[in-house]
Formats: C-alpha cells, sequence, structure tokens
C-alpha cells in the first residue's frame, strides 16, 4: 500500500532531492498516508547522507564521490610527467625522515587499485592540447580516474591569462611578464638572453584559468582524502602563485601533504633568496594555523 503510495506520487526515474526534502513532504501530506510520510522522510534523509559525503568537484570531473588520494600535476607539458613524478619522488627517497609517514602513502597510493586515486593535471600551453587530450582518454580506458585541464592555466583566479610560448624549444611558455629576460632551451640546457625580453621572441595569447585557490578547497573538503600530493613546474610563476596562496587560501596550501617544485630562481635573478623564504614562510604559516603543512621536495 506504501509502496503503491509512493509511486503514484514520485513518477518512475524520478531522484529524490535531499535539499527539498521536508519542504517537498509537507506539500504532498494531503495526498500521504502518515506510513507512507515517514517511509518518504527517511529514504530522503538517507539521500542527504549519501550525498554529503560525496565531492561535486570530484563528482564532475572524475566521475567519482570521493578520492582515497589525489596527485595533482601542475605544469603538465607533453604529459609524461604526470605518472612518473610520484614514482620518481619515491625512487629517489628524496622525503626526509620527519615525512616518512607521507612516503608511505604516497606508495600505498600508487599500489593500490585505480578507482582508489584520482590525478588531476593542468597545462596552460595550448601546443599539448591533442597530446594530453589523448593522453587523458587512455588512462580512462584502463581504469584510472583523470582529468586534465588542457589549455587553462593553474592561477591566482580564473580570469583568462596571458601565455607567452617559446614556439621554437619544446613547449616551453610561462604567465610570467613578457619584459622577463627571454629564455630558450638547446636540448637539456637552459640558455638566457639578457639582450632580449621573453615579448620580443614567444608568441603571446589568452588562455583561460581555473583558481589554483578553489581547486586545492574542493581537494581538501570533505571527505578528505587520505593523501594530497601536487608537482608545481610552472616556469617561474611559482613564487608569485604560492605567495598568493600563502595570503589567501592558506589552510588550503598546508593541507597539501606533498609539495614538489621546481624552484627557477637559477634562471630568474628577481627572485634571488626566494625559494628559501618562501618555505620558511610556509612552514611558519602552517604552525600558526596547528596544521603540519606539506612536506617540501625541490624536483628536478
Amino acid at each position: 500500500m506504501i509502496e503503491r503510495e509512493l509511486k503514484t506520487m514520485l513518477p518512475a526515474g524520478r531522484i529524490l532531492v535531499p535539499s527539498c526534502s521536508r519542504r517537498y513532504v509537507e506539500s504532498c501530506s494531503l495526498n500521504l498516508s502518515h506510513h507512507a510520510r515517514v517511509v518518504l522522510l527517511l529514504l530522503l534523509s538517507q539521500a542527504s547522507a549519501a550525498t554529503s559525503s560525496c565531492s561535486a568537484f570530484h563528482s564532475e570531473h572524475v566521475g567519482a564521490c570521493r578520492c582515497d588520494c589525489i596527485l595533482g600535476d601542475v605544469g603538465l607539458n607533453n604529459g609524461r610527467s604526470l605518472q612518473a613524478w610520484p614514482s620518481e619522488v619515491i625512487r629517489s627517497k628524496g622525503i626526509p625522515a620527519s615525512g616518512s609517514n607521507v612516503y608511505g602513502r604516497l606508495a600505498s597510493c600508487l599500489r593500490g587499485p585505480p578507482t582508489a586515486r584520482c590525478w588531476y593535471g593542468f597545462e596552460a600551453n595550448p601546443t599539448f592540447n591533442e597530446l594530453l587530450s589523448a593522453l587523458e582518454a587512455r588512462l580512462r580506458h584502463s581504469g584510472e580516474r583523470v582529468r586534465l585541464f588542457n589549455g587553462t592555466a593553474f592561477g591566482m583566479d580564473s580570469q583568462p591569462v596571458i601565455l607567452y610560448r617559446d614556439w621554437q624549444s619544446h613547449g616551453l611558455s610561462s604567465t610570467l611578464a613578457g619584459n622577463n629576460t627571454l629564455i630558450s632551451l638547446r636540448g637539456h640546457q637552459v640558455k638566457l638572453d639578457f639582450s632580449r625580453t621573453v615579448s620580443d621572441r614567444w608568441v603571446q595569447s589568452q588562455v583561460p584559468a581555473i583558481g589554483a585557490g578553489t581547486v586545492l578547497e574542493a581537494w581538501c573538503a570533505p571527505p578528505r582524502p587520505a593523501l594530497i600530493a601536487v608537482k608545481i613546474d610552472i616556469e617561474g610563476f611559482e613564487y608569485t602563485l604560492l605567495h598568493h596562496l600563502l595570503k589567501t587560501k592558506p589552510e588550503a596550501l598546508c593541507s597539501i601533504d606533498l609539495l614538489a617544485v621546481e624552484w627557477h630562481e637559477r634562471i630568474f635573478p628577481m627572485y634571488k633568496g626566494q625559494t628559501l623564504n618562501l618555505t620558511e614562510h610556509l612552514r611558519a604559516t602552517c604552525f600558526q594555523l596547528k596544521m603540519p603543512g606539506p612536506v617540501v621536495l625541490g624536483w628536478k
């Protein structure tokens, strides 16, 4: 009898929406028996509990309610680093003894089933869009949960940014100001030309961005994963970005467990001494927040 009442009120395929549960039930109370109202409220309560443990961000981007561990790669380039960097961290044994717990969780994340981990990658340079789209498709086909933000900057906010691209050498690009010293790659060697600036030779374009703080807050929101590990290689912009996050989203930044950064202090003289200053600022901020903060590694 109760089942027939509920079916009459809820057509086949209708999904219960917890946010309007009690109001919806009350609006139908004249057409339902007392017992049917009780059953419906119980069903809606269960649906609400299930929804509260589901991340809207993960659900949208990787098709999962939660991620047991998150592996992020900011500055994907051609995508080879996405799965390689966590394994290289483990092989290099670069995590200090104080971070042994993080090392164990990273190893466990990589050993676990594909459904336990989520891969996120960000690359501003549209040169790699086709390669990264193909990589994302392959990984998803193999069962991995992955979302690659192609042609999208990991920025201070969601406003489009100006990207400078060196079309002559390996897709090198940066969102730094165009008046910086011209940089080029020859093989694995970095060449500086102090007589010219980036804007003299590099191609300028505008690309969309996703706010780094928004992403980090979504990653550390309940249900919080057991591990959040992030690699950053963004050609000098790491100083600007991390300073910004410390100022605007310190709790989100301090929620990261492992942060592997390729520092570009040696390439950009204006950042001399900033690596040490920034890491000490990060440590002090997390301490003030009574949060452990990330284990910070120099990458490459």
